[in-house]
């Protein structure tokens, strides 16, 4: 069920354990609350689904001639023991547990592992929809846009190196670091950023406002 998003907590998971083992406890913190949340989100829709309705084929009753040990033996069949009806208790299905609401930092932390992946996807539209929930800052769509046209074949990182929440406003510093091949030369390239990047919140949700370099 949802094997993609498995997959997503996996990764998540990974950055966390790659992120201990070099020393970056905060991030690895961070990106572990981000990969706990995201997977008891996917058990609370797994509760939520319905029952299957299918059999199994090892389950199904199948009908028999074999003899019951009594008419083998010669004696009579034993009659089935009588069982008294149960008294309805109503709907037996199990509620679904409430989700705790993800901690600021590890919300964030899932934010911008979405801006991550769309940067690598060259996904303006994603970054629109799932990353600014709304039309991307003209500075920043001119950035991103003067990247995709430049480069192919994005491989990027993003390390949250300091993270201060007041309210629903935030406010971090990161470091993006990108690999690429440039699109004229074809010649792999690397390029480093340090930004400082700014998220508000509305309702449950966090969006990114803006980054500046």
């Amino acid at each position: 069920m949802f094997p993609e998003r498995f997959a997503d907590v996996d990764a998540q998971y990974a950055r966390a354990v790659a992120a201990l083992r070099e020393g970056r406890f905060r991030l690895a913190v961070i990106d572990f609350e981000a990969a706990v949340g995201r997977f008891e989100d996917l058990l609370a829709r797994a509760r939520q689904q319905p029952p299957t309705a299918a059999v199994e084929e090892g389950t199904r009753p199948r009908a028999t001639d074999e003899r019951t040990a009594e008419q083998r033996a010669g004696g009579e069949p034993r009659a089935p023991e009588a069982t008294e009806p149960r008294a309805a208790t109503g709907d037996s299905t199990p509620e679904a547990q409430p989700v705790a609401p993800l901690s600021p930092a590890a919300a964030i932390g899932a934010l911008l592992e979405t801006y991550r992946q769309a940067i690598e996807a060259e996904d303006l539209q994603r970054l629109a929809e799932d990353v600014y929930r709304g039309p991307i800052p003209g500075e920043n769509e001119e950035f991103l846009r003067m990247l995709f046209s430049r480069a192919d074949g994005i491989t990027a990182t993003v390390a949250l190196e300091g993270l201060e929440v007041a309210g629903d406003s935030a406010h971090a510093r990161i470091d993006q670091e990108m690999s690429f091949r440039l699109s004229t030369t074809r010649q792999r390239r690397s390029l480093d950023l340090s930004l400082e990047v700014y998220f508000e919140r509305s309702g449950a949700d966090w969006r990114l406002e803006r980054f500046q370099r």
